[in-house]
């Protein structure tokens, strides 16, 4: 499940259908309004099948486009194999025959039957692209506010008159906030509208289109230097599979942080000896070799016994907890740990026993 999911309002179903078609989208459009109810299915951007009220095919689709307020839901749908496309023309030549039929529609003079102004279509979208989005919105001109979410950060992005006008991620603005909101591949979205007050906010000051093509060679840049960074962890790993015992103990000692990561994987006592002693190794490298129950019993005992890694708590606790360490070393690093960390220590199953029961003699002795 890839793209945001969320409702949006005031759009054209002529603005929906162009969306899908540029985005080559595979989805469903089930529209309803108060002229009848319909479908529109998009099959890698082009206009596949339509059918509403006995109409099928190109028929179907200029009459639904021809409603002018509703309600939609777009989703993703596999279109089976078998079934047969009841449209073959691209979807400009679609919207261009849209557009015919409006006009004369209007020279008619209206026969629509709508007793009231149009007020666009709302409803959900399904699994699009924030880029798309964001694209489908500044093409509608609408005015709103795009309340995101993903995983990993909240943030919101104003559009004004068709066009970016602000974005916002946690405690990052501007291009920057928003570049980082489209390159994200999974969330939801809902909007509202753009009130007054905030019409003044603006950080962005580019064009839409010229604003999406920057987003872009952000993603490419981005995705580019993942490759880099999976090739370089490749061709390293492959190196030091081919690299003797004697010859990984002399990297340790002054690799860099990505070959110590692989070193410190080592089965071997000697080599993970070397990596405690680099110069260049950092507290928090410190704090999971602590805490690692693969690592030798000679490497915890070492780190211990560095005054100047046991300023860090930490690392104190990550050696206490360690069912590996040394009995005599956590004994004496449980009588610095704090409240909290000494009654996890006492009810922890791993620990060894003698360590567990001095935890929660200590936890007993400060209430």
């Amino acid at each position: 499940m890839r793209g945001f999911s969320g409702t949006i309002d005031g759009l054209r179903l002529t603005d929906i259908v162009q969306t899908a078609c540029l985005s080559q989208l595979s989805h469903m459009l089930r529209v309803e309004s108060a002229r009848g109810a319909g479908r529109i299915i998009f099959r890698s951007g082009q206009v596949f099948h339509a059918e509403t009220a006995g109409m099928r095919g190109e028929e179907a689709f200029c009459h639904i486009l021809l409603w002018e307020n509703g309600c939609f839901e777009a989703y993703p749908e596999d279109v089976p194999t078998m079934m047969e496309a009841s449209i073959r023309r691209t979807w400009e030549y679609l919207l261009i025959e849209v557009l015919r039929l409006k006009r004369d529609v209007a020279a008619a003079g209206g026969g629509m039957g709508l007793a009231s102004p149009p007020a666009g279509f709302s409803g959900h979208l399904g699994q699009i692209q924030l880029a798309d989005l964001v694209q489908l919105a500044c093409s509608a001109g609408v005015d709103r506010i795009m309340l995101l979410r993903s995983d990993e950060w909240m943030g919101r992005i104003f559009v004004n008159s068709g066009n970016v006008c602000h974005a916002e991620m946690n405690e990052v603005q501007g291009e920057d906030a928003f570049n980082e909101m489209v390159a994200a591949p999974v969330g939801e979205f809902e909007t509202t509208v753009l009130a007054p007050d905030s019409e003044g906010i603006v950080t962005i000051h580019k064009p839409w289109e010229y604003l999406l093509m920057d987003a872009m060679r952000f993603m490419d840049e981005r995705a580019s230097q993942a490759d880099e960074g999976i090739e370089r962890q490749e061709t390293l790993t492959l190196r030091l599979q081919r690299m003797k015992t004697n010859e990984k103990i002399r990297l340790a000692m002054f690799a860099e942080k990505d070959a110590r990561a692989l070193l410190m994987r080592s089965s071997n006592r000697y080599v993970q000896i070397a990596v405690i002693k680099n110069p260049k190794i950092t507290e928090g490298e410190v704090a999971l070799l602590a805490a690692s129950k693969t690592v030798d019993e000679e490497v915890l005992r070492h780190i211990a016994n560095t005054r100047e890694w046991m300023k860090h708590y930490p690392i104190r606790v990550a050696l206490a907890c360690n069912p590996k360490t040394p009995i005599n070393v956590s004994s004496r690093l449980v009588q610095t740990l704090l409240p909290n960390d000494l009654r996890g220590i006492a009810r922890s199953k791993s620990v060894p026993s003698v360590v567990a029961v001095m935890a929660k003699k200590m936890v007993a002795e400060k209430k």
